[in-house]
């Protein structure tokens, strides 16, 4: 513990004191363990690396003091040097000190390729970058997924990076990477306005702004940046000369995906500069087309006063009403009756039962649940007319033969006022 501490704290009496000699044995069992420079001590580290993460002259001198005596440089794991580690770390004293004892390391690569210049750009660790720069790195080498630190830096959204390899370094902005991705890309990608710009200020020629990812079906920074909303990148990409209606490898221009994506403050922006309305794409749509489809009712009106084609048929032959009942969206197609639009084939009912066909199952045993129980309803009540019909009838039987016998005991009363006998009653029929 006393030898970790004096890595991680600079103290070189402590690491000394401790360390084993080359020609004398670990002595186990005594008062004083020696340590072996060349094993893990701390979480699979070598005291090297340890040393490697401090940030003063005594971490430096703790590493010097190290390689002297025969400490390994280099993780047989990763490939990493401690190096890399010092500048993922910010730690500039230590790589001042490694630099002048081993200067032809300054481009080492590791495993997965990362250079210590690409891992100080992409920690953030300005000052090691710098000390790199000033000694001959290279900042163009091409490092993890052949990304150069400019790129890489563009991926952790850190002007000031950026802007010490673009002044200090002179790193070239055009350089893609696997993926054939570049820095203003990533930038666009990611909706970072001010590596954006910085990135044009410089300026950038038309083939990097128009450069196409293959990755990403050919799309442009500012197809990506309209995909994405960023109208404030799309505004600058426009002042530079970007062609916003050059479209990817379907064909889909910036218009069609800020529409698809339903982005109307970029789709106003874009039909402010007159871009073409009805781009030719693969499958015949078009921007109007699927801002109907994803239900996008502000973009559908934006796209619709600025003059898009309501007849328009895709390449499966559906037509802008098919679409509007597709996609679903009520106020849409009211939009779309409201501007004139019709549909005279009279397919829509076919789309309509298919949507009704797929249909939740729960949904489907709900309505079958609640057909039952109507059915059961109409039957009770059924049921319960016919009992009180018969009911009814009954009453009305029992009234008549009440009114019969009442005229009789009227006709009787009356012969016993006249005291007539004819005709009078038996006392069984009086009874």
């Amino acid at each position: 513990m006393a030898f970790i501490d004096g890595c991680l704290s600079g103290d070189l009496e402590l690491v000394s004191k401790h360390m084993k000699k080359r020609r004398r044995k670990q002595q186990l069992g005594s008062d004083k363990i020696a340590i072996d420079i060349n094993q893990p001590v701390l979480e699979n580290h070598l005291p090297l690396f340890l040393a490697c993460q401090g940030q003063t002259k005594a971490h430096a001198g703790i590493v010097r003091h190290l390689i002297k005596k025969g400490a390994k440089t280099r993780d047989s794991k990763t490939g990493r040097l401690g190096l890399h580690r010092a500048c993922a770390c910010d730690s500039v004293e230590v790589v001042r000190e490694w630099l002048g004892l081993m200067p032809n390391q300054i481009a080492a690569q590791s495993f997965d390729g990362s250079t210590p210049l690409s891992i100080a750009a992409q920690s953030g660790s300005k000052e090691c970058l710098g000390v790199l720069i000033k000694n001959g790195a290279d900042p163009d080498v091409r490092t993890v997924n052949k990304s150069t630190a400019l790129y890489l830096a563009c991926c952790t959204n850190n002007l000031d990076i950026v802007d010490i390899l673009l002044v200090r370094g002179r790193a070239c902005p055009l350089i893609d990477n696997q993926d054939g991705e570049t820095p203003l890309f990533r930038a666009a990608t990611d909706g970072n306005m001010p590596i954006v710009q910085r990135l044009l200020d410089i300026p950038l020629p038309s083939a990097c702004i128009e450069a196409t990812v293959h990755s990403a079906a050919g799309q442009t920074a500012l197809v990506t940046a309209a995909r994405y909303g960023h109208v404030e990148i799309v505004q600058a990409l426009l002042e530079a000369g970007a062609d916003m209606d050059h479209g990817d490898s379907q064909g889909r221009t910036a218009l069609y995906a800020a529409s698809q994506e339903g982005h109307a403050n970029v789709v106003q922006l874009l039909l402010n500069n007159k871009c073409d309305l009805e781009p030719h794409v693969e499958n015949g749509s078009s921007p109007l087309m699927v801002s109907a489809q994803g239900g996008h009712l502000k973009t559908f009106e934006l796209l619709i006063s600025s003059g898009a084609d309501l007849n328009v048929v895709d390449a499966s032959n559906r037509s802008l009403f098919e679409i509007c009942c597709i996609g679903g969206d009520y106020g849409v197609l009211c939009s779309l009756i409201k501007h004139g639009g019709v549909e005279k084939r009279w397919k829509i009912p076919v789309y309509l039962m298919r949507n009704f066909k797929k249909s939740s199952d729960v949904g489907r045993l709900q309505r079958i649940q609640m057909a039952l129980r109507h059915k059961t309803a109409q039957k009770e009540i059924h049921e319960h007319l016919r009992m009180c019909a018969a009911s009814i009838e009954e009453a009305n039987l029992q009234c008549a033969a009440a009114s019969e016998m009442a005229n009789r005991c009227e006709l009787y009363a009356e012969m016993a006022k006249t005291g007539a006998g004819v005709g009078l009653p038996t006392e069984e029929q009086e009874k």
